[in-house]
């Protein structure tokens, strides 16, 4: 029995998916998920994120289809990927393995724009043809931190893509109370706007330390 928090799984699939399977696959996740995002220069490799920021990656390689989950066991993006591979088993893919954990997430990819290989995102040499590979632009959490410390709300600018509804409410609440404080004349620690300031500096502080490394390199602007 798997621990009911948060972790990584894997499905293994004794052959890679054809071509009629994939594309159901894809569809299905499609379907069920709130945002996603494909690499289209990697065409056998697709991620999925759920509307809690969890994470569903599909690999279809050479020697066999994995699927991993990131995420809450028994959190949403585990049920969708059980949904899934119940599709893919009646539909004939043998399934090696189910739910086993494992301490990693599976690297990001892209390809080689030399020679087409595909090779992790993290690597800076293409080990096939030695070419020099330009590094991906990142979100660093240290810089989150900071801007959240210095500038409260403003943080969520940094991660816009997740972030655009935090930012916009904390800014309507922010005018709510610079508007009460012109009304009723309150200034100084006891006033709505330093009051809701501080909240929402202290909300996005704490979030933006709570959050880890992957979720900045995978939810920037």
């Amino acid at each position: 029995m798997i621990a009911m928090n948060k972790g990584i799984w894997e499905y293994a699939f004794a052959a890679p998916l054809g071509a009629e399977s994939w594309e159901s696959a894809i569809s299905f996740l499609e379907d069920t998920s709130f945002f996603r995002v494909f690499d289209e220069e990697v065409p056998y490799v697709r991620a999925v994120f759920t509307k809690k920021g969890e994470i569903i990656t599909l690999l279809n390689e050479a020697h066999g289809g994995v699927l991993y989950v990131q995420g809450v066991y028994g959190g949403q993006a585990h049920a969708i990927v059980q949904g899934l591979v119940s599709m893919l088993e009646e539909a004939g893919t043998t399934v090696l393995s189910k739910e086993v954990e494992v301490l990693h997430p599976p690297p990001r990819m892209r390809r080689c724009p030399h020679c087409s290989e595909v090779v992790p995102l993290k690597e800076d040499i293409c080990p096939l043809c030695c070419y020099s590979l330009p590094r991906p632009a990142r979100k660093r959490k240290m810089t989150a931190v900071l801007i959240a410390f210095f500038a409260g709300l403003f943080t969520w600018i940094y991660t816009w893509r997740k972030d655009k509804k935090k930012f916009l409410i904390g800014l309507i609440l922010y005018v709510v109370g610079t508007t009460g404080d012109a009304t009723f004349g309150t200034r100084g620690m006891l006033s709505p706007s330093f009051l809701v300031g501080t909240v929402i500096t202290l909300y996005a502080f704490g979030l933006a330390l709570y959050r880890d490394e992957e979720f900045y390199r995978s939810y920037g602007l």
